[in-house]
């Protein structure tokens, strides 16, 4: 008897450390995740240390952009749209609140690096440095085009006051062709 209770609480201890450590996964990285295509759709994008000539290593992934009728859940602000980046002209978004304060952000010599997509990742198409002014506890940053993609935008910074920040990213233009892709760092 004794032998079946502890079988019983053992399997338990492991479908909760199972769950609890999926969940864990699922959270770190919600816009690469490849188990969810809805996840997969739009343009990757992140908060790097570094220059847009030196990209860095990654410090803040930020959810994908996708079409701007991407649909968000107010529970999760991971965009769930399956729209497919890249259409010329189009608008792309997405909004992720990060757990880092916006000035330890501007201190730390970051840039936001969005790439084509994600099988394309290694092509960079619009980068600026996270730098300037903060009016209001907003900073708004500048993405400038990269490798003849055709794409600019904004990343602004809102300082939400709980020590996390908001960074919601807008990215419009494109071309016809496809960048050539820009070496990583």
């Amino acid at each position: 008897m004794r032998t079946r209770w502890f079988a019983v609480i053992a399997a338990t201890l492991a479908l909760v450390f199972g769950m609890s450590m999926q969940t864990l996964a699922q959270d770190s990285t919600p816009a690469m995740d490849n188990d969810n295509m809805a996840m997969d759709a739009g343009r990757p994008a992140h908060v790097h240390v570094g220059t847009c000539d030196a990209v860095g290593d990654v410090v803040i992934p930020l959810n994908n952009a996708s079409a701007a009728d991407s649909m968000t859940d107010a529970a999760t602000p991971e965009v769930t749209s399956v729209a497919t980046p890249g259409a010329a002209g189009g608008e792309e978004t997405s909004s992720t609140v990060a757990e880092v304060p916006l000035a330890d952000i501007i201190a730390g010599g970051h840039i936001v690096n969005v790439h084509e997509s994600v099988e394309a990742i290694d092509i960079y198409v619009a980068c600026g440095a996270v730098q300037g002014e903060v009016v209001d506890n907003v900073l708004t940053v500048a993405l400038d085009e990269q490798n003849d993609s055709g794409l600019t935008g904004t990343a602004v910074f809102t300082d939400n006051g709980d020590g996390t920040t908001t960074i919601d990213l807008t990215i419009s233009g494109g071309t016809e062709g496809t960048p050539e892709a820009s070496p990583i760092s």
